[in-house]
């Protein structure tokens, strides 16, 4: 079997990027390659995606970290029509460089002739200031929503979701997320099969829905769990977690009334305690269903204090976007 044109993909360099935000979709996809050939037989270094690294007005960049890296091209010598997808990064040199004409102009003239343009965390912005993100919705770095949304009226940010896709258009939300936003790209490309291998090869969950809120709820918990009283009552609820959990109980737990109970619970987690407890059922069950892929769906409602496997499925659904079902797949050996 021949192997097909490899997917050529620019990743725009400028100094004050975040390596991470580089690195991540950049080395997901090339562990993609690897699977890629191995599963079509091919033995030489084929590729399906190929990188070219595209300086603004340099080749030598200096990311936010102090790191160096080496392009291989500049906007100024490399046409924009001779890729199929642009990566744009963020970081906090994502500011200056939107101020780049030259730059716009040429992630611009890329996304008209382009089959995808990409934009990891604050990246965003530069996407916005081309106009490539009039009438669409993306997402951005939590930090950065609300200002994008008010700089940018044409634009709609969805302010939780780790990625989106619309239309060509892909955005993804902090950092890391831009490796769940790689890996779903990987497996529209190539299969979930192949996409679920390079997860393992990372030792990286296959995949956060991009639905999934970029405010990790075991990081809430925690932090939660660190401050009195409410933590005395939060540490009840994941000590408990599979009987009942009155809020009469956690209020007695914080030692204070119901009534100011609930009102100090919502100012200092955000949600009422209601749907806090309902979140650390789902998180137990999500825990046990990819840890244990044999976990059947009553056990996981059992140990998590839902009432019955529907129960949880109706949760489970409403908050993660996927039927527990299809989620434990995820986990199972392909």
């Amino acid at each position: 079997m021949e192997p097909q044109k490899p997917h050529s993909i620019a990743i725009i360099l400028f100094d004050g990027v975040m390596a991470l935000d580089i690195t991540g979709p950049t080395d997901t996809l090339t562990v993609a390659n690897y699977y890629w050939r191995k599963s079509h037989g091919f033995t030489g270094k084929e590729t399906f995606y190929d990188f070219q690294f595209i300086g603004v007005g340099k080749t030598i960049i200096t990311a936010l970290s102090g790191l160096k890296l080496v392009a291989d091209h500049t906007i100024q010598n490399t046409g924009p029509g001779t890729f199929d997808a642009v990566l744009v990064p963020g970081g906090n040199g994502v500011f200056k460089a939107s101020e780049n004409r030259d730059l716009i102009d040429w992630v611009a003239a890329a996304h008209n002739t382009n089959k995808r343009t990409v934009s990891v965390c604050s990246g965003s912005l530069l996407l916005a200031e081309a106009g490539i993100l009039d009438g669409h919705t993306c997402c951005t770095h939590w930090t950065l929503s609300k200002a994008l949304a008010k700089q940018y009226p044409n634009l709609m940010v969805d302010p939780e979701s780790l990625y989106l896709a619309d239309g060509k258009i892909v955005t993804s939300a902090g950092i890391t997320s831009g490796i769940d936003m790689a890996l779903a790209l990987v497996e529209a490309d190539m299969g979930r099969g192949i996409a679920l291998n390079v997860a393992r090869h990372l030792v990286v969950h296959l995949k956060r829905p991009g639905n999934q809120s970029q405010f990790s709820w075991p990081l809430k918990a925690q932090a939660a769990s660190s401050s009195e009283p409410i933590g005395r009552a939060v540490r009840w609820v994941l000590e408990n977690i599979s009987g009942p959990i009155p809020v009469e109980r956690l209020a007695e737990q914080s030692g204070m009334s119901l009534r100011s109970f609930s009102r100090h619970f919502r100012s200092k987690i955000g949600d009422t305690p209601a749907k806090f407890i309902e979140q650390a059922r789902l998180e137990n069950a999500r825990l046990l269903l990819e840890e244990n892929p044999g976990t059947t769906l009553a056990n996981a409602a059992i140990a998590s204090g839902f009432s019955s496997s529907e129960h949880l499925s109706r949760a489970f659904m409403r908050r993660f976007g996927i039927h527990p079902t299809s989620y434990r797949k995820t986990f199972k050996l392909s």
